[in-house]
């Protein structure tokens, strides 16, 4: 679940917050413009909000505790000499900064709108670039990312989406929005990184190296191997994993060293700067620059450089000559010198910066401040199509792509539904819906009538998808515009199949953003024992056989081994764990298996009307409210899930696995009106207590959280923590259903069926799992 936000309307120093964009453990980026300059530009406006240290009490950002007060203050210090630093860098290279607002207790670091487009949707529309286009963009990109080093800053987050041609042809790194220090000056913020496959291994691991401009010059290479291969790089947990295990490099450098055949100079930098160990990197973006041979190349033939085929003009002469021609014309008013040009001059007329005797050797990489390579000329749709690949290889997916209306985003998400096994294309069709629909609420918020928001939600905040950003917020606001209170309503029909759809109320991992909640009106199946407290019951021995026994029978409770769960058999084939996998359980899998604990996962934040914050060290056992070790283990993904399952099938011999949705509803049968009354562990008053601010039932079962068992039978399905299923979210596999509720559920989501759609690496402290055995 997203943190509360600033307001669009609301101001920053002279700026005017227009719309949030995104936000992180580390802070907030909003879409906004400056009213009082010239056109009323748009900018970027970063706001510092550590999610671990502090908090929001209405604008102000405070330290969550005074415990915390020191370490918020140090934290608030470095970054706004993070900013100082950045604001300093005048190359080209990088968005530029505009300034540097100190105001909310918090600072502010402001830049222009990346105008342009990212390499991610270039890619998605055109294909693949061209070893000459990738050089100009290098060429471009020095000057700023060597200054970014001189300043001792790493960017940190360089990927396909961060890296823009602008509009004027600029190449540009965008989103400092997580700067770092290089290890030399300060230490890295506290905060866990963004997991992408461009994040360099010393992120993952300081066995790998220190922080400094190598870090940067990885996820570099890293986003040009996906642009140059089509290929998504090999992440650096996976490549530290293969490389403690003594396994081959899942890193695929065969692939970039074909599409790279003609320049063994630039496969040598890449791969060089994709090197897992920072020593082995090139130590600069000069140093990476030479490697490549950038300056010679672009020097000796700029065009191409550009990612354009030199395309003959007339009488075999190129465009820089005609614009020679043009010159001496004028000059010399001459036209008998126009032949003698056009067919005796067997060389391109250079620009002025370049050598311009080509018997000269190329000038030597310049000092760091360099100027962006500027284009001869601005490249037409017909050069352009150059830096492609022929149609013939494009794959017939991607070719479908390029036929989808990009602007239309029911279009664009009906056909990501159809890309199943092409996982760049499904991230760049996803990244345009992303982008379409910031677009949109952009101008929603800003206008703000009832019809402007109403029309933002159908369009996207209905059935909408888990990467959905700003749905939410946009209800928030209608609601507020109306002047309705949805959670009376509910509270007072909350079992009306015409109640409003409920809100996202559990966080989604990945990224990519927070879980889609999604309701049905009936319950399917068979009905089951109704609901009472949560329990795990007393694990009861297999009675021996009399002579009358004709097997297993329903109803009955046995387990495997002494240490294994408690099942009860609830059909002919079919027996269910009485209660919610246990944190003990979870640990003895860890234990039994040699794993380490998995960490990272949302947790709910008090006094916010965002009540979740993704917390990089909470797991199982420490999931950020007391538990016990036979509480629920939360915190636990689906691929966790099905681990554990597979070690109970493996240590016992019998067949153990989550439950589909389908079982899981035949088992756990209807919510009856007992469990609307606190007879299920739901978001009530106790919960409400512990300044939790979401919608409650208006009763208090004595438990905020999670509970231990307290009954006998099959229990808790419904209420304390949702439980992983096996099913995807109609056929999309990406997606992954949980069902029953959990602690945080209020009224105005309880259903028969009441379902979940998770991210399958999704890890929440609503949410565990139980199992399911087959019986013969």
């Amino acid at each position: 679940m997203a943190r509360k936000a600033l307001r669009p309307g609301q101001t920053i120093g002279p700026y005017t917050i227009l719309a949030e964009q995104y936000q992180d453990d580390a802070g907030v980026t909003y879409l906004g413009k400056h009213p009082s300059a010239w056109g009323a530009p748009q900018v970027y406006i970063r706001e510092f909000f550590p999610a671990n240290i502090s908090r929001r009490n209405r604008n102000e950002i405070a330290p969550a505790r005074k415990l915390l007060a020191r370490e918020f203050e140090d934290a608030l210090a470095q970054q706004k000499d993070r900013v100082d630093r950045y604001l300093a860098i005048k190359e080209p290279g990088l968005i530029g900064g505009l300034g540097k607002v100190e105001e909310n207790g918090t600072v502010y670091l402001v830049t222009d709108w990346p105008e342009g487009e990212s390499l991610q949707t270039m890619s998605a529309r055109d294909g693949l670039l061209s070893p000459g286009f990738v050089r100009a963009l290098l060429y471009g990109l020095e000057g700023g990312l060597t200054a970014l080093g001189e300043q001792g800053l790493v960017h940190g987050q360089i990927s396909p989406e961060t890296l823009r041609r602008l509009n004027d042809g600029d190449a540009s790194v965008t989103h400092p929005d997580r700067l770092e220090y290089v290890a030399t000056i300060g230490a890295p913020v506290k905060v866990a990184p963004i997991n992408t496959p461009y994040l360099a291994p010393e992120f993952v691991s300081q066995d790998f190296g220190p922080l400094g401009p190598w870090t940067d010059m990885y996820s570099l290479a890293a986003s040009f191997y996906q642009m140059i291969t089509g290929l998504v790089p090999a992440s650096a947990k996976d490549r530290i994993d293969a490389h403690a295990a003594g396994a081959d490099d899942p890193l695929d450098m065969l692939a970039l060293d074909t599409r790279l055949d003609d320049d063994p100079s630039l496969f040598q930098a890449l791969a060089s700067a994709l090197s897992l160990k920072a020593e082995d990197r090139p130590a600069s973006m000069p140093a990476f620059m030479g490697a490549a041979a950038i300056a010679a190349a672009i020097e000796d033939s700029p065009e191409e450089a550009a990612g354009l085929e030199p395309r003959p003009a007339l009488g075999g002469v190129s465009g820089p000559v005609r614009i020679g021609i043009a010159a001496a014309l004028v000059v010399l008013l001459c036209a008998v010198l126009v032949p003698f040009v056009f067919f005796s001059n067997d060389e391109d007329v250079t620009l002025a910066q370049n050598n311009p005797n080509p018997a000269h050797t190329p000038p030597p990489v310049p000092a760091p401040s360099r100027q962006s390579f500027t284009p001869v000329s601005e490249p037409t749709p017909d050069q352009l199509s150059d830096d492609l690949v022929e149609d013939d290889d494009i794959p017939e997916d991607v070719a479908a792509w390029m036929q989808v209306d990009q602007e239309d985003p029911d279009a664009v998400l009906e056909f990501l539904r159809t890309v199943t096994d092409n996982q760049t294309l499904r991230s760049q069709v996803r990244s345009r819906w992303m982008t379409l629909e910031a677009s949109a609420w952009a101008e929603a918020s800003a206008d703000g009538s009832e019809d402007a928001l109403t029309e933002f939600i159908e369009t996207y905040a209905t059935n909408v998808p888990p990467f959905s950003r700003f749905g939410e917020e946009a209800r928030a606001q209608l609601a507020d515009l109306q002047q309705t209170s949805e959670e009376e309503q509910a509270e007072a029909e909350p079992l009306e199949d015409e109640q409003p759809e409920a809100e996202e109320d559990t966080p989604v991992v990945d990224v990519e953003p927070e879980p889609v909640i999604e309701t049905e009106a009936e319950a399917e199946g068979d009905s089951a024992p109704s609901e009472a407290d949560s329990t795990e019951g007393a694990i009861e021995e297999e009675l021996p056989a009399g002579p009358e026994d004709t097997g297993p029978q329903i109803g009955d409770v046995f387990t495997d081994c002494d240490s294994c769960l408690a099942v009860e058999i609830v059909s002919e084939t079919l027996a269910v764990a009485q209660v919610e996998t246990s944190i003990s359980d979870f640990r003895a899998f860890l234990t039994a298996t040699n794993r380490s604990a998995p960490t990272g996962c949302f947790t709910h934040v008090a006094g916010s009307q965002s009540i979740w914050s993704y917390g990089s060290s909470a797991s199982f056992d420490a999931p950020g409210y007391d538990v016990s070790d036979d509480m629920p283990a939360v915190c636990v993904s689906f691929d966790e899930a099905q681990t554990f399952a597979q070690w109970m099938s493996d240590r016992t011999g019998e067949n153990y696995r989550l439950p589909t949705a389908e079982e899981w509803l035949a088992i756990a049968g209807e919510a009856g009106s007992a469990l609307m009354s606190c007879g299920a562990n739901f978001a009530d008053e106790t919960l409400g207590a512990e300044d939790v601010q979401t919608s409650l039932f208006s009763c208090s079962d004595g438990s905020a959280f999670t509970t231990s068992p307290s009954g006998d039978g099959v229990s808790g399905m419904y209420g304390n923590v949702a439980e992983w299923v096996v099913d995807c979210d109609e056929g999309d596999c990406s997606r992954r259903l949980a069902m029953g509720g959990s602690w945080v559920s209020g009224p105005e989501q309880i259903r028969s069926s009441f379902r979940e759609v998770f991210s399958p690496n999704s890890r929440s402290s609503t949410l565990g799992f139980r199992l399911v055995r087959e019986v013969e």
